[in-house]
């Protein structure tokens, strides 16, 4: 009889832990479920910008470039296929400017903490969070540089 009742107790404390694991672990799917609507209602609000004009180019017959002209802001924009970048070349600038590229969603939160404690730490900036996705924002929405428009520029990423 004595070994019925320990059973029961601890077989209601275990349905005890596992209602309240049921309940945080329905809980974080809610919150992660209302930021993926947040985000989305942002995205919609919100576009990305569209994309900068291209420089005019004069091409020969055989596809060879005899001229080119400055965007209306005075800028050099090259259309190209990404055929026509050295694998290599795109490696290279992956391994220098954001080694964790095919690893995060547009920001990397590791390479953020790192930057505010290493910033912290030396009183100034030192170190950078950007990775490649947001060194684009900043290229197509040039802003001056302040955390709210770096704020801008991570949710920019996540956009993209």
């Amino acid at each position: 009889m004595v070994s019925l009742i320990t059973i029961l107790q601890v077989n209601e404390r275990h349905m005890n832990i596992k209602s309240i694991k049921k309940y945080f672990r329905s809980k974080a799917v809610n919150t992660i479920l209302a930021v993926l609507v947040l985000l989305f209602l942002f995205d919609l609000l919100f576009p990305p910008a569209s994309l900068k004009q291209y420089s005019k180019e004069i091409l020969a017959d055989d596809g060879t470039l005899i001229s080119a002209y400055l965007t209306n802001d005075d800028k050099w924009r090259m259309r190209t296929d990404i055929d026509e970048v050295s694998p290599e070349l795109i490696k290279a600038i992956i391994d220098k400017e954001d080694s964790w590229f095919f690893w995060h969603f547009g920001v990397n939160p590791i390479s953020i903490v790192r930057a505010i404690i290493s910033n912290a730490a030396s009183g100034k900036r030192i170190s950078g969070a950007s990775t490649i996705t947001m060194q684009v924002v900043r290229l197509l929405e040039p802003r001056e540089r302040t955390h709210f428009n770096k704020l801008i520029e991570m949710f920019r990423a996540i956009q993209f």
